[in-house]
């Protein structure tokens, strides 16, 4: 062991105390930068891995209602690599002790291998698509699932087109858009207790809601290198006859962005957080090392009187700075795996991420140990340049105070004469020690500001709930209707109250853009209450919107027209048993029903599924008039 060395770990156990600190802030940086970035790692990757296996959607289409068979057509759009038609739908929920709550209904067309957004079995088995002694088996997601405390083959209720549907849950899933079930952009947190997603074979969701051979939403993929806004335009002309309600990219898909806004939160705090940290660490070194140079003067003097070098001595004082930094760097490994499990397991809870979200980066840790070092030997560097100043005959004596002169106040007559000789004392070492001044005020600067921080986010989330709680979700129930109704029949709702008092209803049409950047479009009736003893949290009907009416009109089934290459309405019409493209114009529909301007004339027998693939002059047999 040299000299150097032994002298090395002499001056660290006299100036321990300081040293823990500096390697204790250090640890802190290096732990924060491995914990962030291993589970930014984690969460990233079982996304990816989740999103391939499942095949999640690049786009989204909701309609009122359309035939199956619309699929065909869609694939063959360019840019399309794989569509799925399905049904979602949200339908009362009803608990015990009248209490009520919303499921959200999604079909899975089976089998899946090859589907769109495809489950991924958590627990129990897959439903049947027709199951022994007959009813209907559904899975859920896990929150729903516990929070209901359900059970294997455990029943629930939902009502569906006026009918009471009893459900078999017979295990839990999950897909890509349901890692973090929301209900909408405007729900701020999610009860699982009284909402949830309900899964089951699509022929079971078209015979409870009346939609035989029918879907209302379509989700596809893009091939790569395809252009997504000629895929959307040519998509909604397909689907346009259908009545379009919504289209979407996966980027708006809410429990998309909830989860990589929270992967792109982990990536920035990776960044800045442990900068702040090692940035602290590399300014006490300075002022450390600096003094330990001014003390260790006569010892400077003697080593170069005895053959060191500049070099020697500098590399002598770096390497105080660089077991700093490997102290720190070792021991914030360590805390930092050991938060970055904890980090993992609470997002495991909040996320429906089946693939495991744990594992060590070992790229963190390396770049953990460089950026440490490299912090260590800059400060290192920096402060014992003032080696190379000091020669061994003047380090005998003591270093003669530097030459001062007149600070800036003391131009100011007038306020220095007002002060005391502690506060001209501390302002002369201000002004004449600038820089060590500066960067106890950068850190002072640095602590105060996290503090400040940390103390504002959890003051916002007090007054995000209060706003989104007290002051916009203002009314006790909301209510909506499936048909439309008279503004007087509202007064109807009072009556639900009996002798109560009724304060407030209203209603508004908005529209506002979320926190997320979805458009929400909605018609709220807001009541307020002074007693809800008779109301119950869950009551929910779905709201049909007349924006046109027109009577003695020609019409024909909203599945007979379809879009043309050309990008023109036909209809097929069957003249002498013989099918015949006819080009239309449409009006008005609903979601049964389309108006015929022009192209048919009044009891034109056509094909009811504009879907097939029939040829000009392609011979077909009437089977009704």
């Amino acid at each position: 062991m040299g000299v150097l060395t032994k002298k090395l770990r002499r001056t660290i156990w006299l100036t321990r105390g300081p040293f823990l600190a500096v390697v204790a802030v250090v640890m802190v940086g290096i732990s924060v930068y491995i914990a962030m970035a291993t589970s930014y790692y984690n969460l990233n990757r079982s996304q990816a891995m989740f999103y391939r296996e499942t095949l999640f959607a690049d786009y989204y289409f909701q309609v009122i209602k359309a035939p199956s068979q619309v699929i065909k057509q869609i694939e063959s759009v360019p840019g399309v690599s794989k569509a799925t038609g399905r049904i979602q739908k949200d339908l009362p929920l009803l608990k015990e002790k009248n209490q009520r709550g919303t499921v959200r209904l999604i079909s899975y067309p089976l089998p899946m291998e090859r589907e769109v957004n495809r489950l991924q079995l958590l627990s129990g088995r897959l439903f049947n698509k027709y199951p022994q002694g007959g009813g209907v088996e559904v899975l859920t997601d896990p929150l729903f699932f516990q929070s209901n405390n359900l059970a294997a083959n455990a029943a629930i209720t939902i009502v569906a087109e006026g009918r009471r549907i009893p459900l078999t849950v017979v295990g839990t899933a999950t897909s890509p858009e349901l890692v973090y079930p929301m209900k909408d952009a405007a729900t701020l947190i999610t009860d699982p207790k009284t909402f949830g997603i309900v899964m089951m074979p699509q022929n079971q969701a078209q015979q409870i809601l009346n939609l035989t051979g029918q879907i209302n939403q379509v989700v596809l993929t893009l091939a790569p290198g395809a252009e997504e806004d000629k895929v959307k335009e040519q998509v909604e002309a397909i689907l346009k006859p259908y009545g379009n309600l919504a289209a979407y990219p996966r980027e708006q898909q809410l429990s998309h962005a909830v989860l990589q806004s929270k992967i792109d939160g982990l990536q920035a705090s990776s960044r800045f957080l442990p900068a702040i940290f090692l940035g602290i660490a590399a300014a006490i070194q300075l002022v450390m090392l600096g003094r330990m140079i001014k003390s260790h003067r006569l010892q400077i003097g003697v080593m170069k009187a005895l053959g060191y070098s500049n070099l020697q001595i500098m590399a002598h004082y770096t390497g105080y700075a660089l077991t700093v930094a490997l102290a720190g760097a070792l021991l914030g490994s360590l805390l930092g795996l050991l938060l970055a499990t904890a980090i993992s397991k609470t997002y495991a809870m909040y996320f429906n991420l089946p693939a495991a979200i744990g594992g060590v980066n070992l790229q963190a840790i390396l770049y953990g140990f460089l950026i440490s070092l490299t912090v260590g030997v800059l400060a290192g560097v920096t402060a014992s340049r003032a080696v190379t100043k000091i020669q061994p005959a003047e380090s005998m004596r003591p270093e003669p105070p530097k030459q001062g002169g007149r600070i800036l106040l003391e131009h100011w007559s007038w306020l220095w004469r007002k002060l005391d000789a502690n506060w001209r004392m501390s302002l002369r070492t201000v002004f004449r020690n600038r820089g060590r001044f500066g960067l106890t005020l950068v850190g002072v600067v640095f602590a105060v500001g996290m503090l400040v921080v940390a103390l504002f986010a959890r003051d916002s989330i007090d007054y995000m709930l209060k706003e989104h709680f007290y002051k916009q979700q203002r009314y006790d129930y909301s209510i909506r209707f499936a048909n439309p109704v008279k503004e007087q029949e509202l007064l109807n709702i009072s009556r639900l109250a009996g002798e109560e008092k009724l304060n407030e209803m209203t209603g508004i049409a908005s529209e506002k853009e979320s926190a997320l950047g979805i458009t929400q479009r909605r018609v709220p009736v807001i009541i307020s209450l002074e007693e809800t003893a008779h109301l119950k949290p869950g009551y929910e009907v779905q709201v049909a919107i007349e924006t046109g009416r027109a009577t003695k009109v020609p019409l024909v089934p909203l599945e007979a027209v379809r879009t043309g290459a050309d990008g023109q309405k036909q209809v097929m019409e069957v003249v002498d048993g013989r099918v015949k493209h006819r080009t239309v114009k449409t009006g008005l529909s609903d979601r049964d029903n389309i108006e015929i301007l022009s192209g048919l004339t009044p009891g034109s027998v056509i094909v009811r599924d504009g879907s097939l693939e029939l040829k000009e002059n392609t011979k077909v047999q009437e089977l009704t008039k």
